[in-house]
């Protein structure tokens, strides 16, 4: 195919980038970034880059405690400081203009906007809106996710995800948010990634709270799923000109072995990984496989049995992030098996580029 240069947008405090030819990005005449409505973004999660974890009535989040353990998150790093948004949000806001991006993803904290009997925050509120508001006057979209993770510690407690209250606790949440910020939002999230949330939260203990129950992690994920559909409710009647949705994580299973055992490992991994939360979502029901495949006791939770007709295709839309292909192989006593890249180890957290941050 047949590349023209393109050039990059140019850089504020840079003289333009058409100027330095070795900084050309060629693309394909056809590529999809030509297109004038493809939304050139970047993204953040407010644990990952906030900072002042305990400032302006700010509650202890689930990352807080887990990041705090040691031996849980690489390095010992925490949230605590992080890249110190909370304090330097017009700075970044201005970084993000330079990048004449598109548009800006970030997350609002649970516990920085409700205390823990669901009163509002009006410090942590402020916050939002006056960030929210900043990017509008810069011409930058603006799409906000309501949990990237950061469970107040005081849910947790009573339970976490695996209590069915928390699902109405975020509706109640998602309620407060959305009228305080109506029309400053393009488009809401309700979830980041609930496969991660239930799975690596309460299935293997990778995330935060750490729980390594695989029972516990079905109990999740049924609770991120309920608490979605009352949260779009409340989106829909709060916020009605704003796109909405969830963003789902999802993954292509694969093996490198050659028999019948290994394309059913594959097949499996599907099943658990995109399967599990897709087809509640968009049909209604878990899938078949969940009961027959997960054992009696994990199968409890996640039955065939059809949801309410109120919680059918309880999304406007969904944000897919897609991962590498999982090669997988079958092993005793497990249904897959994931086989990990060395280069991968612990890379549950990471770093800012400012300091320490203890979220991936």
């Amino acid at each position: 195919m047949e590349l023209e240069s393109f050039p990059i947008r140019p850089i504020r405090r840079r003289r333009s980038a058409t100027e330095h030819p070795e900084q050309q990005f060629r693309s394909p005449a056809d590529s999809v970034v030509r297109d004038p409505a493809f939304l050139l973004g970047v993204a953040t999660a407010a644990y990952q880059i906030e900072g002042a974890v305990s400032e302006d009535g700010r509650l202890p989040s689930i990352w807080d405690t887990f990041s705090a353990t040691p031996g849980k998150v690489l390095h010992g790093d925490t949230g605590a400081v992080a890249c110190d948004h909370y304090h330097r949000w017009e700075q970044d806001v201005d970084l993000l203009a330079d990048l004449n991006v598109d548009a800006y993803r970030l997350s609002i904290a649970w516990p920085r906007v409700m205390d823990a009997v669901g009163r509002p925050n009006p410090q942590g509120l402020a916050f939002y809106r006056q960030l929210l508001r900043r990017l509008k006057d810069k011409g930058i979209r603006t799409s906000v996710t309501l949990y990237h993770w950061d469970l107040p510690q005081h849910l947790e407690d009573a339970g976490g995800w695996r209590n069915r209250a928390t699902a109405y606790r975020f509706a109640e949440y998602a309620d407060l948010v959305s009228r305080e910020l109506a029309g400053l939002v393009d488009f809401w999230s309700t979830l980041n990634e609930p496969w991660c949330s239930a799975m690596l939260g309460y299935g293997t203990g990778h995330h935060a709270p750490g729980v390594a129950d695989l029972q516990a992690a079905n109990e999740a994920m049924h609770h991120l799923l309920l608490a979605h559909g009352l949260a779009l409710a409340a989106l829909r009647r709060n916020d009605p000109a704003a796109q909405k949705g969830i963003v789902i994580n999802v993954g292509r299973g694969t093996t490198d072995g050659t028999t019948p055992a290994d394309a059913r490992a594959a097949e499996l991994f599907e099943l658990q990984h995109n399967d599990w939360v897709l087809d509640p979502l968009l049909r209604g029901q878990y899938p078949a496989g969940c009961t027959t495949n997960y054992g009696p006791r994990r199968a409890r939770r996640c039955r065939t049995a059809t949801w309410p007709s109120s919680r059918r295709r309880s999304t406007s839309s969904a944000l897919i992030t897609t991962s590498a292909p999982m090669c997988v192989r079958p092993d005793q006593g497990a249904m897959w098996r994931r086989r990990w890249p060395a280069s991968s180890a612990r890379r549950w957290a990471g770093r800012c580029t400012r300091t320490a941050c203890a979220t991936c």
